[in-house]
């Protein structure tokens, strides 16, 4: 990867090299809401299957989704992939974010006989605008002294989120209490 005077992000390929892939380190998109992840390759890897994955180790992540072999869509649920000759750039698109959606992924090309490039790309899904910050199913991050002096604690009422990743509204001065 070289950076411009100007800021321009070019990946440099090198003849006999097939490792250079890369994508954003981090994505963020809001709940019910969409995000997109570039995944830039060398030119050379343009007739290989590109791919998206989950999981915490590339070599034991899950396929969710893979192109093939052409620059035409490919669309699995609420994800999908397309894959751009002239910018040597293959997409991926997750829509209608869930809190489970949240998680760890990997852009990758489907070497034949070869190792295959990968890069990992950590996808944050937020809580809706106007809502507080969310931790684990069922808590309230930042409620109490810990959110500081710029964040004061919510008194009257607060959103929820349960294990199923719906939200209920609790009031109440007690309501936004995180357990002890």
């Amino acid at each position: 990867i070289w950076v411009s005077p100007t800021g321009q992000v070019y990946l440099l390929c090198f003849s006999g090299y097939f490792s250079a892939l890369t994508a954003p380190r981090e994505v963020r998109g809001p709940l019910g809401g969409t995000v997109s992840v570039p995944c830039q390759y060398c030119e050379r890897t343009q007739e290989y299957r590109k791919y998206w994955c989950r999981g915490v180790e590339w070599n034991s992540c899950s396929k969710v989704v893979e192109t093939e072999k052409s620059e035409v869509e490919v669309k699995r649920g609420r994800v999908s992939i397309t894959d751009n000759y002239t910018t040597s750039t293959f997409t991926v698109t997750m829509e209608k974010l869930t809190l489970g959606d949240a998680g760890i992924y990997w852009c990758g090309i489907n070497i034949r006989g070869g190792s295959d490039p990968y890069s990992l790309v950590n996808v944050t899904v937020l809580p809706v605008p106007g809502s507080w910050p969310m931790g684990a199913a069922g808590t309230v991050l930042g409620a109490g002294a810990a959110r500081g002096a710029a964040h004061p604690a919510p008194t009257r009422s607060c959103r929820v989120v349960s294990a199923a990743g719906r939200f209920r509204e609790q009031r109440g001065a007690r309501a936004c209490r995180q357990p002890a």
